[in-house]
């Protein structure tokens, strides 16, 4: 509302206010995504054309011109463009956060997690298990890595197949897929 009311007091020609829309337009398609930037693009083409009409110093001729349509569509562009590459990032901090957090191969959580997990319940004084095996008799039928990885992943899913109900949902998370 503040662009618009400053292009409507103090646009002239060549000054170039219009611009201040793009804040707006890409502030909105940060916080959502790329349709409420492409909605933030579309109300910030009507506020433009509004204020063409509103604002004394501008011919109201110049509202539906080659230089509106022009607007509409990087408007639009840095909407739509802006918003999909925010929500695309936030996708993949949440991937690299699951990763942070879980062994590639069986995903159960790793080091990091655990501290994480067992200081909270210390803080708390709440009690916890703690499981501590080798895995040295892995199935080592020949000598490729998949069999040694294929034996980890049915450990742990034994493990946790055999945690209590509700726990597994603060345990357990979805296996990276391999490469």
């Amino acid at each position: 509302m503040a662009v618009f009311l400053a292009f409507v007091l103090y646009e002239r020609p060549g000054l170039g206010l219009g611009h201040f829309f793009y804040v707006s337009i890409i502030l909105a398609a940060l916080a959502t995504g790329p349709a409420i930037g492409a909605t933030a693009a579309v109300v910030a083409t009507g506020l433009f054309a509004a204020g063409l009409l509103f604002n004394p110093h501008i011919p109201s001729n110049e509202v539906l011109t080659t230089s509106t349509a022009i607007r509409f569509v990087t408007y639009m562009t840095v909407g739509v463009v802006t918003g999909y590459f925010a929500k695309r990032n936030r996708v993949l901090m949440g991937e690299l956060q699951l990763l942070a957090e879980r062994d590639a191969i069986t995903g159960l959580p790793n080091t990091r997690a655990f501290e994480q997990v067992i200081g909270a319940r210390l803080v708390h004084a709440q009690p916890f298990a703690l499981i501590v095996g080798g895995v040295d008799e892995l199935p080592r039928n020949g000598r490729h890595t998949s069999d040694a990885d294929d034996g980890l992943r049915e450990i742990a899913a034994r493990l946790l197949h055999s945690l209590p109900p509700g726990t597994t949902s603060r345990v357990s998370a979805k296996t990276p897929s391999r490469c």
